[in-house]
Formats: C-alpha cells, sequence, structure tokens
C-alpha cells in the first residue's frame, strides 16, 4: 500500500472472511505504523469477527470515545505514537481509528458486526517555548 489516502470497498463472500479480516488488519497495522495515509473502508457486506480479533484489530490504544444509535455503536480510539517530546519537535502524531459496528450474541460468545472503518491523522502542538 502506498502514502495516499485510501477510500475503498471490501467485499467478500462467506469462504473469504479470514482473508477479508487479513486485509482488514494489515490496512490498520500499517496506518497505526505510519506506513499508511488515513483511509476509509467501506464494507460492503459487514464483516463479523469474534471478541479476540476485534481487540486483536484495535490493539493497544490510549483512549476511547463512542456512541450508540439505535444499537449501532461508532467508536473512536486514539493512539498517541510517542507520549514525550522528541528533540525540537513541536508536535505529537495522533491516529484515530473509527469503527462503525454493532454487537450481537451467538451462544454464548459475543460477535463484533463490522460496517464501516476509518483511520485519519493529526497532530497536538507543543508549546516549544516550554520545556517538559
Amino acid at each position: 500500500m502506498n502514502k495516499e489516502d485510501n477510500r475503498d470497498i471490501l467485499n467478500y463472500n462467506d469462504k473469504e472472511r479470514e482473508e477479508t479480516f487479513r486485509k482488514l488488519s494489515d490496512y490498520v497495522d500499517q496506518f497505526l505504523g505510519g506506513k499508511q495515509n488515513d483511509f476509509d473502508l467501506k464494507l460492503e457486506k459487514p464483516l463479523e469477527i469474534n471478541e479476540n480479533e476485534f481487540r486483536e484489530l484495535i490493539g493497544y490504544y490510549d483512549s476511547l470515545k463512542g456512541v450508540v444509535d439505535n444499537g449501532i455503536f461508532e467508536e473512536n480510539f486514539y493512539y498517541i505514537l510517542y507520549k514525550e517530546r522528541r528533540d525540537s519537535e513541536c508536535e505529537i502524531p495522533i491516529k484515530r481509528l473509527y469503527i462503525k459496528f454493532n454487537i450481537e450474541d451467538d451462544n454464548d460468545e459475543t460477535k463484533y458486526i463490522l460496517h464501516h472503518v476509518r483511520g485519519l491523522s493529526e497532530k497536538i502542538e507543543l508549546d516549544c517555548n516550554n520545556p517538559q
């Protein structure tokens, strides 16, 4: 993948679910690793994943905000790429991962039904005149 913005639709059949999840995970990993710019993936057919896969997808995040509207969750995961100022840098890069999904209970197993995943990059400006 290149560093251009990606707007794409992932489509799959049931036999390709694992491959689709792997592609989605790759998008997210490359985005959080700085190898991928902002992206916007709409899932033509919602992707059903289990709780472990969901945790693998989001990884470790620094904070979370979200809303629920008619049973659809819109979560906003924040990732601070480094928490301390580096030499002469006056910005801290932030990555935000938006995931739109609903949750179903299938025989006492939680299933996450993903509809939309989007990644956005931004920076927090620091006061470079104020050493920390």
